[in-house]
C-alpha cells in the first residue's frame, strides 16, 4: 500500500485550519522552516501518547512510525498548499515510512 490522493486528500482536510490561519499571518518562513515546526509538533505529539499509554516497546515502534507517516504527509500537503516545491526526497519519505508501518502493523493481530 502507498500514499493515495484520498489520504492526501484527508491530511489537507486535516490541516485546512491551520493553513487558513498560517496563510492570513503573512508568513515569511522558508520550507524548512515549515518542516521544523511541523516537526516540533509530532515529536511533542508522540511523547504525550507515550506518557499517557505508557506503550510497550514494540507497540511504540508502531505508533512512532504511524505517526511519522501522517507527519510526512502532512509537510508534503502543506508544502503543496503554499506553493512551496516539494523535494523528491520527501516522497521517498513517505512511500519508505509506508512500507514501515505495514511491515510493523503485520506484526499484530488487530481485529
Amino acid at each position: 500500500m502507498k500514499p493515495t490522493k484520498e489520504l492526501l486528500d484527508l491530511a489537507a482536510e486535516n490541516h485546512r485550519a491551520w493553513l487558513l490561519n498560517f496563510k492570513a499571518s503573512g508568513t515569511t518562513q522558508t520550507a524548512e522552516e515549515i518542516i521544523e515546526d511541523h516537526g516540533c509538533k509530532f515529536g511533542t505529539f508522540l511523547s504525550s501518547i507515550d506518557r499517557e499509554f505508557k506503550l510497550d516497546p514494540a507497540f511504540r515502534e508502531t505508533a512512532r512510525i504511524h505517526v511519522r507517516f501522517h507527519y510526512l504527509c502532512s509537510v508534503e500537503v502543506t508544502l503543496t498548499a503554499l506553493g512551496i516545491p516539494v523535494h523528491p526526497h520527501l516522497r521517498n519519505e513517505i512511500e519508505k515510512t509506508s512500507n514501515a508501518l505495514l511491515e510493523s502493523l503485520s506484526k499484530w493481530d488487530i481485529p
